[in-house]
Parts: C-alpha cells; sequence; structure tokens
C-alpha cells in the first residue's frame, strides 16, 4: 500500500509540475513531445522534497546564530564535501555537454530535413518553437538535473557556510555569515535548472547561426565557458563590498541566465524568421 500512494503521489506531482509550467515547456506539447520521443515519460523532478530539505538546513544554519557552538559540527562535514563535490560538478559539466549535444542536433536535423519550414507554418508561434525544442532538450536531462540539485544541496551547505565564515567573520559580523548562506544556497539551488536551461537554449542560437552540428556544439560551448569564466572569476577579487558580493553571489547567477535566455530567443527567432 505504501509502494502504491508513493507512485500515485509521484504521479500526480508530475502533473501538477506540467500543468504549472507555461504551455511550451510542457511535455505535453506537441513540438517537446515529438522531440522527446520514448522520453517524454522522463520523472519530474521531487521539487517539493528538495525545498523542504533547503527549509530544514536553512533552520539549522539560523539557529547557529543564537548557538554558535553548532558551527563547529556543521563545519566538520566540510572534509566529506570536498571529497565528493568534484564529482557533483564534473557531473554537472557533463550534464551541460550533453543538453548542448541536445538542443544543437534537434534544431540542425530540422534544417538539414527541410522540416523547419514545416514548423513555421503551424499555428504555433516562432518564439514557441524555439522554447519548446530548448524545453525538449532541457526534459531530457530532468533526472540528471535533478540528482545534481540534490547532490548539492547536501554537500554543498557546510561549504558555502566555510566560504562567508571566513570572508565575514562571526565575532565581527554576528549572525551576516549564517543569512548570507541561505539566501546562497537557494540561488545556487535555482541557478542550476536556470544555467541548464539557458546553454539548451543558446545551443539553439548556435545551431541555427551556424547550420552545422559540430560548429553549433563547438560555439555553444565555447560561450558557455566564457560565462562561466566570466562569472567565476569576480570572486576572487580581494575586499568586495557587501553590496557587490551580494549582486554577485546571489542576484546575477540568476538575473544573468535570464537575460541570456531572453536574448538567446529574440536571436534563435530573429534568423528563423529571416530565411
Amino acid at each position: 500500500m505504501a509502494t502504491q500512494s508513493t507512485i500515485a503521489e509521484i504521479v500526480t506531482t508530475s502533473y501538477h509540475i506540467d500543468n504549472s509550467l507555461p504551455t511550451w515547456a510542457r511535455r505535453s506539447h506537441p513540438i517537446v513531445r515529438r522531440q522527446l520521443g520514448l522520453y517524454w515519460r522522463v520523472l519530474t523532478p521531487q521539487v517539493g522534497w528538495i525545498f523542504r530539505w533547503y527549509l530544514i538546513q536553512a533552520g539549522v544554519i539560523l539557529v547557529t546564530i543564537l548557538f554558535p557552538a553548532l558551527l563547529t559540527p556543521i563545519l566538520m562535514l566540510i572534509l566529506a564535501s570536498m571529497m565528493l563535490l568534484p564529482y557533483v560538478i564534473v557531473t554537472y559539466f557533463k550534464l551541460l555537454g550533453q543538453i548542448i549535444a541536445d538542443s544543437v542536433t534537434s534544431i540542425t536535423n530540422e534544417m538539414k530535413n527541410d522540416t523547419i519550414k514545416l514548423l513555421r507554418i503551424t499555428p504555433i508561434a516562432p518564439h514557441e518553437i524555439v522554447l519548446s525544442k530548448a524545453a525538449a532538450a532541457f526534459w531530457r536531462r530532468m533526472e540528471d538535473i535533478d540528482i545534481v540539485v540534490t547532490m548539492w544541496l547536501f554537500l554543498g551547505t557546510p561549504v558555502v557556510l566555510l566560504f562567508q565564515v571566513l570572508a565575514w567573520g562571526p565575532e565581527e559580523y554576528g549572525g551576516l555569515p549564517q543569512i548570507l548562506t541561505v539566501f546562497a544556497m537557494f540561488t545556487t539551488l535555482v541557478r542550476f535548472p536556470l544555467e541548464a536551461f539557458m546553454v539548451s537554449m543558446l545551443g539553439m542560437m548556435m545551431g541555427t547561426a551556424a547550420r552545422s552540428r559540430s560548429v553549433g556544439i563547438i560555439g555553444t560551448g565555447s560561450l558557455t565557458f566564457f560565462y562561466f569564466l566570466l562569472t567565476v572569476m569576480p570572486r576572487f577579487i580581494a575586499d568586495l563590498s557587501l553590496p557587490v558580493w551580494i549582486g554577485l553571489e546571489i542576484i546575477l547567477p540568476i538575473a544573468l541566465p535570464i537575460v541570456i535566455i531572453m536574448i538567446s530567443t529574440l536571436m534563435t527567432v530573429a534568423m528563423l524568421t529571416r530565411d
């Protein structure tokens, strides 16, 4: 009975997540369904479960403001985190590479098979076509994204907390490092799926521009490399003020991918409708 109830909960959550998304991002959308093929039954992320565990961790971290002695056992977990986090990072970048290959391949195949013209004469708007094809590449790797987010949730918190304690000592700044850790962890959990969709849109744009799978993948990979280079380099600048740190670590990782997604969508649509 417990197993049946769990399966029912997962199925119900899956439909709820689909229905809460824009039409172009749902697995039931004809373009998404067409591109996913047999992969349309991919499991949806357990957003509720991840969010509950995030709230529990956030509560524990905030409690250390009142009981600073609890920081010591939490920070001791850094040893396990540092051993396993390289695997998470490698898995994440491998995942991004797969999404890039999927998105570039999907648009270049449409051009190669001359089916992009058929899509354009359908009642579906050009921007919806582009977004749906990018969403399909994103959905195909959803289970891997879920794994990366879950692993980071459990392994990343001690690392993030350690960096905040070193940068903003509790002796001088009180509970500031704990508060910043809570916000930084939330940003990171949102950032992973957002960046995954961003590289999918970059793949659509570069694939449309290059009309070649290999060139599109190389171009998208290069843009992704420079994106991470530019977002990571400012962290090594010494003596960042608190407002600048908040901008770089909490606001920029969410705002920049959204801007890139919007620009990539506009440019891809412009190239498709120009022909």
